[in-house]
């Protein structure tokens, strides 16, 4: 899924991303990222963003629409939080794990420089570069492109209700 945020100049920035699941019983989606990274930053200016996922074998496309929140050593966030972050952590794969330990995203690599970082890290302990995003969803639009002609709905959450509208696609 795509994620796209507002730089600093208020422009857009759209990046890939994964989905690593769903806050329990909520309409909260999980993400990971190094907290060093641009879109943090961004985030943390403006936490609005909005995810576009499509899947190709259904011929659908989500456009989720929420605001952001940041789980990482840096910022502030609940203990139940806490808990979260570790357990994303520890179900990270092995591989994984080190690009955390590496030199922060988007920097120049110096010449002769192990892009990998340290070799001697612990993969146990949680890197303090490792942060989930949190997408609290507040609309989402549905767009159906296999019956003809094609649906298309806007469902938006109102007094923790949601409520949908069928849009001309």
């Amino acid at each position: 899924m795509q994620l796209a945020t507002m730089d600093s100049q208020q422009q857009p920035s759209v990046r890939t991303i994964v989905f690593r699941g769903f806050l329990e019983n909520t309409s909260t989606l999980i993400m990971h990222t190094d907290q060093r990274s641009e879109k943090v930053a961004q985030i943390s200016e403006q936490p609005r963003a909005q995810i576009c996922w499509y899947f190709a074998d259904s011929r659908e496309q989500f456009r989720l629409s929420g605001t952001l929140e940041i789980v990482a050593p840096l910022h502030e966030y609940s203990a139940a939080n806490v808990q979260l972050r570790e357990a994303h952590w520890h179900q990270l794969s092995e591989a994984a794990k080190p690009s955390y330990h590496w030199p922060a995203p988007g920097t120049t690599l110096i010449s002769g420089q192990n892009p990998l970082g340290s070799a001697d890290v612990n993969n146990d302990h949680i890197s303090e570069h490792f942060a989930l995003l949190l997408l609290n969803i507040d609309t989402v639009d549905h767009l159906q492109l296999t019956p003809s002609p094609h649906q298309r709905c806007i469902y938006t959450i109102v007094n923790n209700q949601w409520k949908a509208k069928k849009l001309n696609p």
